[in-house]
């Protein structure tokens, strides 16, 4: 700042008089410091009080009189103060500023004088860079874009505004005050569910003969600057979308205990599966249960779409897996809000003792729990099978036709239905030991740093404080919560989804029609039950396979031939012994060239016949399970023996091989070929087995 500061500066100042006559004979006096310039005192800082000094060296800081005198805003007119835009507010608050300097300087001496003094200050530059700074700000633009000069009129203008009220010192806007006559024409056109543009709009009005006509500009101005984005989007958007931009209710789930609240609520699946009956491809209903106090996935149904039988299947994997629930939340769909639900003496929920509610209609932000189910669990599950993803089919025709054309050229497959189901279940166990943040932190045991708790967390931490699930008494009742089909027995055994379940007890509704029970996760078993409802059994899946009776006849035949081949082999060792026991011990002997030619001749013989035999054991191995082989060789009445050993009860064995077969048993040397004892004929061990 200045070293030589005016008088008129230097009114105020602490420890200074109020004038700057005053000011000037203490000068004086005193002895200060001082110089002319264009018949003005100018005195030097270092000539100034210390209070004086302390507050020209603070600069920043505006010279104010006592809190008392400062005027503050009245809460009368807070509510006009906070109407006002930023620029408006520091404008008033710097016009503020250089009012209350004005009543400070004037209640020293003559108001008139002080204005006059600032007035001159300014014109000199002389004024303290706070008043400056707060001046520049005060004088806001005019209407022709020039800035205000400050004037003794101005700053009476400013301090008569000051007594109505602080925000009558604030500038005006400059802003079209008025509503367009053509607004609300602009708004209704723009508010159509087909969204027209403002383009558009402005032909439509000019089309139907509107009189007042709006620029583009001035439309597009309006609509973008003039209208909240609700009023815009009103009428353009369904309304379930325009509630998501409104208020809403938080609720509170933290004194909810596992199954007080259980949300259900079915979704399409946007990939094909094949059908587990028909095998075609379809797309299957995924029907999904969440508990609300640990958002925990309680299980899940498929079917061909969110039916009672699908609901209902899902209310039995949430009541095994959290216990009773007090309080089912669903849709008003008809999968729940049905007589079988609501019956005041047979409906579900009357048994299972628990209130349904139903969120008001076509309020999607009701169930936002579950809808964030689906797309945590569903959607990927979808996605895992990229070549039958099929999206949202509304927005993604074209996606549709393709994955169609690709499973009718082949290229694409869709899953069977078990291994869709354990995707389902994997994708499932990843979310529910997933950090959801809708649960409170914790901190991670292994990482040590904080994070949201997973739903199986979160429902421990119940089991440890004392919660316990609480099970229905009788579980029949969730037995009558499975889907079921109806199925005709066949020789005590049922089909479903291309599989075979068998139970003793079904023997007697041979060719009858039975009610199947089945869980759409667990294939290994289904329970049977009359037409009428009584229950007949549980069946459990190929129960009735065994490994075919020849297997066992055959391993029996044939450790039977090892034996007696051993039992031969014995008696040929002991022969060769005793009769070592008679041989002197053998001269070689010397054979003419007849005999020697004779000799080859016998192993070329032999070595034909050996050749011969594994040409016949290869073609027997060659030929195909189902057809009777053709047997050559020196072997051949053993390979037929043993062939139709193999094959006696089988229509490749016809009477004639049996006949035959009996009559050579009564050979002692055929029983031995074929792997017989000398007691055991198995055309007759059959029939009593039989």
């Amino acid at each position: 700042m200045a070293s030589w500061i005016p008088s008129k500066a230097l009114v105020g100042l602490p420890g200074l008089p109020g004038t700057a006559r005053n000011i000037q004979e203490r000068a004086e006096r005193e002895g200060w410091k001082r110089n002319m310039e264009k018949g003005v005192w100018l005195y030097h800082i270092d000539s100034l009080p210390d209070a004086a000094r302390f507050a020209l060296h603070g600069g920043d800081t505006l010279p104010v009189a006592p809190q008392a005198s400062v005027p503050a805003i009245s809460p009368r007119h807070s509510a006009k103060v906070d109407s006002l835009k930023d620029w408006q507010r520091e404008v008033m608050y710097a016009r503020l500023v250089i009012v209350q300097e004005m009543e400070r300087r004037g209640a020293a001496g003559s108001i008139k004088r002080a204005l006059e003094d600032f007035v001159e200050l300014a014109a000199e530059g002389m004024l303290l860079a706070s008043m400056q700074t707060a001046l520049t700000t005060a004088l806001a633009k005019t209407r022709d874009g020039q800035i205000e000069k400050i004037s003794v009129r101005t700053l009476q203008r400013w301090l008569s505004a000051a007594k109505k009220g602080p925000a009558n010192l604030a500038p005006s806007s400059m802003e079209y005050g008025g509503v367009p006559v053509w607004a609300q024409t602009v708004l209704r056109y723009h508010q159509s569910p087909t969204q027209p543009d403002v383009a558009t709009i402005l032909r439509d009005m000019r089309r139907d003969g509107c009189k007042e006509v709006p620029t583009y500009s001035q439309a597009r101005h309006f609509l973008k600057n003039k209208v909240s984005m609700i009023e815009r989007s009103r009428g353009r958007i369904s309304r379930s979308k325009l509630r998501s931009m409104l208020p809403h209710v938080q609720r509170d789930f933290s004194m909810l205990k596992p199954g007080d609240v259980v949300n259900g609520d079915g979704h399409s699946c946007y990939s094909y599966v094949l059908h587990p009956e028909t095998g075609k491809p379809f797309i299957p209903e995924i029907t999904e249960m969440v508990d609300i106090a640990t958002r925990l996935h309680l299980g899940f149904s498929i079917a061909f779409s969110e039916s009672t039988e699908a609901v209902h299947d899902a209310i039995r994997a949430a009541i095994q897996a959290v216990g009773t629930i007090l309080v089912l939340q669903w849709d008003r769909g008809s999968g729940a809000n049905n007589h079988a639900m609501h019956d005041a003496a047979t409906g579900l929920a009357t048994r299972l003792g628990f209130e349904v509610y139903h969120p008001m209609a076509r309020n999607p932000q009701a169930g936002g729990v579950i809808e964030h189910m689906h797309k945590m669990v569903t959607i990927p599950t979808a996605r895992k099978f990229p070549k039958v993803y099929i999206g949202r089919r509304a927005k993604n025709e074209d996606l549709l036709r393709e994955v169609q054309k690709a499973m009718k050229e082949g290229k694409a497959t869709p899953p069977a239905m078990t291994e869709f189901v354990g995707m389902l279940e994997t994708m499932r166990e990843e979310y529910n030991n997933r950090p959801n943040r809708a649960l409170p932190k914790v901190k991670d045991p292994v990482t040590g740093g904080r994070r949201h708790q997973t739903p199986v967390e979160r429902l421990k931490m119940f089991v440890s404080e004392g919660w316990q699930p609480t099970f229905l008494p009788d579980a029949t009742l969730l037995d009558e919560l499975r889907p079921e089909a109806v199925r005709t027995a066949q020789r005590g055994q049922v089909s479903l989804f291309g599989m075979r379940y068998y139970a003793p007890d079904l023997v007697h509704w041979h060719s009858k029609r039975v009610r199947i029970r089945y869980d759409i996760r667990d294939g290994s078993k289904v329970w049977i039950r009359a037409i009428d409802g009584r229950y007949i059994c549980e069946a459990l899946r190929d129960a009735n396979v065994r490994p075919y009776l020849y297997d066992n006849v055959l391993e029996r035949a044939t450790a039977k031939r090892a034996e007696a081949r051993i039992n031969l082999l014995e008696r040929k060792i002991s022969e060769i012994e005793m009769d070592e026991r008679k041989i002197i011990a053998a001269q070689p002997v010397e054979l003419s060239e007849e005999q020697e030619e004779a000799a080859a001749r016998q192993l070329g013989l032999m070595d034909d016949g050996i050749q011969a035999i594994a040409d016949v054991e290869s073609e027997l191995v060659a030929t195909p399970e189902g057809v009777r082989p053709v047997f050559r060789g020196p072997l051949a009445e053993r390979d037929w023996g043993v062939w139709v050993l193999k094959h006696w009860d089988t229509v490749l064995v016809d009477d004639e091989d049996r006949a035959d077969f009996e009559a050579k048993l009564e050979s002692q040397d055929f029983r031995l070929l074929v792997g017989l004892d000398g007691q055991s004929r198995p055309g007759r061990k059959k029939q009593k087995a039989g």
